[in-house]
C-alpha cells in the first residue's frame, strides 16, 4: 500500500481480498480497547469477506438494509440524507463505510448522476458528520480509483496525490464525497481514510469480474484491443 501522511489515502494498483487481513492492524492502530467499530455495507460482497474476517471481534457494530447474522449490535437503516445513526454510533472510535450506490451499465444521465450523489456523497457526509459528533476518531471510506479516471494508457500510474478526474457519475459521486470528508475532518479532528481500490476479487465475485472469468473459460480468443475474434483450434 502506498500511503498519503497529509491525507491518509491509499491507492492500491490491485486491492486483493486475501491481502486485506494484513492490512487491519492500519485501520485500529490508536484505539483503546473499549471502543467499538462499526461497519456498514456487510451485506454486499467487500463488506460479506470482511465481515468474515473480522467476525471475532466483540466490539463490532453493524448499519445497513438488511439484517445480518446473529450475534452483532446493528441497526437496518438507508445511507441517505435524513437517517439517524446515533443509536449505533455510541461508544464507536472507527467507521469502516463500505457501504454504496454501485455502477450500473448503461446508467447515465442527470438523474442518474442524483441518485449516485444521494447515497455515495450526501448520504456518507450524513454518517460522517453523525460519526463525528458522537465522538468517532476515525472514518474509514471505501472510495475508487475512478476518482482518478478512467486509464492510465501511455500514462504514468495513478497516485494517491493525483488531481481528480471521474468521468462517471459513480466516479464523480465518490470525488465529491472523498473531498467534503476531508473538510469535515479539518473542522472535527475525525482522522479521514480513503481506500481507492481500482478492482476487488474474490470467492463469490460478480458483476464484471464474473463476466471476465466465463469469457475466459470458453474455447475462443477474443483480441479485445482489434475487436477480433479468433476461433481456437
Amino acid at each position: 500500500m502506498q500511503a498519503c501522511t497529509e491525507n491518509n489515502v491509499y491507492t492500491n494498483l490491485l486491492f486483493v481480498l486475501s491481502k486485506i487481513p494484513f492490512k487491519l492492524f492500519e485501520l485500529f492502530k490508536g484505539l483503546r480497547m473499549s471502543d467499538k467499530i462499526l461497519l456498514t455495507g456487510y451485506s454486499g460482497f467487500v463488506g460479506h469477506h470482511f465481515l468474515n474476517i473480522v467476525q471475532s471481534l466483540e466490539s463490532l457494530h453493524l448499519l445497513g438494509r438488511t439484517n445480518p447474522p446473529n450475534g452483532y449490535k446493528y441497526l437496518q437503516a438507508n445511507i441517505d440524507a435524513t437517517s439517524e445513526y446515533f443509536k449505533v454510533l455510541e461508544g464507536v472510535g472507527v467507521v469502516i463505510h463500505i457501504a454504496a450506490r454501485v455502477q450500473v451499465m448503461r446508467e447515465t444521465g442527470l438523474n442518474s448522476q442524483q441518485e449516485f450523489r444521494e447515497t455515495n456523497t450526501i448520504g456518507t457526509l450524513n454518517l460522517a458528520k453523525q460519526a463525528a459528533n458522537a465522538g468517532v476518531k476515525r472514518f474509514v471510506f471505501v472510495s475508487s480509483v475512478k476518482v482518478n479516471g478512467e486509464s492510465t494508457t501511455n500514462k504514468p500510474p495513478f497516485r494517491f496525490d493525483d488531481e481528480h478526474r471521474p468521468e462517471d457519475p459513480y466516479g464523480i459521486s465518490k470525488s465529491e464525497a472523498e473531498q467534503k470528508l476531508f473538510d469535515l475532518g479539518k473542522e472535527t479532528g475525525m482522522e479521514i481514510v480513503v481506500i481507492r481500490p481500482p478492482l476487488v476479487y474474490g470467492e463469490g465475485v460478480k458483476a464484471n469480474f464474473a463476466s471476465l472469468m466465463k469469457l475466459a473459460s470458453k474455447k475462443s480468443c477474443y483480441h479485445l484491443g482489434q475487436l477480433a475474434r479468433i476461433n481456437a483450434a
